[in-house]
């Protein structure tokens, strides 16, 4: 179940566009669950109210075409409300399970056409959705039981009034109930099955308490190796696929367009040199650009990798980028962190993209030092997200020395110390590629032969 502005990209209505928020404008319905999907299901033949919804939207389509010709008036436009409404209402009164946001999920449609049968409310990614928000299904349905689905240890609730986030709105339902009765109606999913298990080995440590582990059918798996990993410990030799490349470039701030209006952002050029060397590498270890994802925490630096690895396919396709990669551009994936949150690739490369010379930084800085000079690298949540998007391999670019001001960088970066993992030059990764082996004559297989000859030489 969509809301009506969703619904109306569908079927438009006249003047309708005029009911669609600014973060809206790029929301569409997914066409894989248009069979039940409720706008669909109550223009399907055979539904009461289908033809009398047809009439409308055929000269709904004639005054978005013809607009000299065809008008329509606010009672015409309250007459298909409520034809829709009344649809939409004796379709929902025949499931037992509806899904919709939690916005949705106090629709009057949805309440009426339940008729207060709503037993259960399940919401997942909870620990993403604002504290009222979440109580919107719950009180408009009275629910009797509730469910919540979520990991508060990744993305929060963002808000964008200050304020409010300080009052405590950035806190979510579940994350409230979790803190006080944890011991109670919590369980913890303790197993993953998506990452190498030393890409996962750090999250468990520092987010999860040593709880989170990898599921038995992936600790056997055989990984793909390349020659830019570790080895860890030397004398197994077993390859680490997570490096942290040291990079002490310089940031710049610049004013890019959001969603929300401007927005002041940061960049880093160096960083995203590193970041298109490190995709060639991947190239030419014939890994497609579509299971790589680049992230970021700014939207400058989105778009200055956007750019940079658009000229690099287009100029470098005989080196690294091949013909297939110059016409499906839409495989370049560069994204914030945020907007990454469920999703996960093979290869993820991070751009931390903050950076400051040796003498600005300080030996004990405080809080609101690193809050202002790291931004949103210092949000423990994002960098739980950014860490824990890959399955084979992870390449985490930035400035090691003033990362180390941050309690969770200072960690990762030790351990990574440890296991050879910080590439303290720049220069010298990634690696060159072993040369290929050299296609010789076909070396027959005597065994073959001479079973061949026995076979061939056997008595009748």
């Amino acid at each position: 179940m969509y809301g009506s502005s969703i619904e109306d990209k569908d079927y438009p209505v006249p003047r309708g566009n005029l009911r669609s928020k600014r973060g809206m404008r790029d929301l569409t319905s997914d066409p894989n669950l248009e069979d039940v999907s409720l706008h669909h299901l109550i223009r399907r033949e055979g539904k009461p109210k289908a033809k009398e919804i047809a009439v409308f939207q055929r000269y709904f389509e004639k005054c978005n075409t013809m607009p000299d010709m065809y008008s329509v008036n606010s009672k015409q436009l309250k007459k298909y409300r409520k034809l829709v409404y009344d649809a939409s209402v004796e379709e929902l009164s025949h499931y037992e399970v509806v899904l919709a946001t939690c916005a949705v999920g106090g629709n009057n449609k949805l309440t009426s056409g339940t008729q207060g049968t709503v037993y259960q409310v399940i919401i997942d990614e909870c620990a993403m959705c604002p504290e009222p928000a979440s109580l919107v299904p719950v009180v408009a349905n009275n629910a009797k039981q509730l469910v919540l689905i979520g990991d508060h240890k990744q993305l929060r609730p963002i808000i964008q009034c200050g304020a409010a986030a300080d009052l405590g709105l950035d806190q979510s339902l579940f994350e409230r109930l979790h803190d006080k009765f944890y011991n109670l109606h919590t369980k913890f999913l303790d197993t993953q099955y998506r990452m190498h298990p030393q890409i996962c080995a750090f999250p468990s440590q520092e987010f999860y308490e040593n709880q989170l582990k990898t599921g038995p059918s992936f600790r056997r798996k055989v990984w793909y190796h390349m020659n830019c990993w570790p080895k860890y410990p030397p004398e197994f030799q077993n390859p680490i696929p997570h490096v942290l490349v040291d990079i002490r470039g310089e940031e710049e701030t610049l004013t890019v367009n959001t969603e929300e209006g401007n927005e002041r952002s940061k960049s880093n050029s160096m960083e995203a040199e590193k970041v298109i060397e490190i995709l060639i590498y991947l190239r030419k270890c014939r890994v497609e650009l579509s299971s790589v994802k680049v992230l970021t925490q700014y939207n400058a630096q989105r778009h200055l990798l956007e750019t940079k690895l658009k000229a690099a396919i287009q100029n470098n396709g005989e080196n690294a980028f091949n013909h297939y990669d110059r016409v499906n551009m839409q495989n370049v994936s560069v994204s914030t962190v945020v907007s990454s949150q469920g999703g996960e690739w093979d290869y993820v490369i991070l751009s931390t993209v903050r950076s400051l010379p040796g003498y600005m930084i300080e030996p004990n800085p405080t809080h609101g030092w690193c809050i202002q000079n790291l931004g949103f690298i210092t949000d423990r949540n994002q960098v739980n997200v950014a860490l824990t998007r890959a399955r084979k391999g992870l390449f985490v670019i930035g400035n090691a020395q003033l990362l180390r001001c941050d309690e969770v960088w200072k960690h990762l970066l030790e351990r990574y110390e440890r296991m050879g993992c910080l590439i303290q030059d720049a220069s010298t990764f990634p690696p060159p590629l072993p040369p290929r082996p050299k296609k010789g004559r076909r070396v027959q297989n005597n065994a073959r032969d001479e079973w061949q000859n026995v076979e061939i030489s056997r008595p009748n």
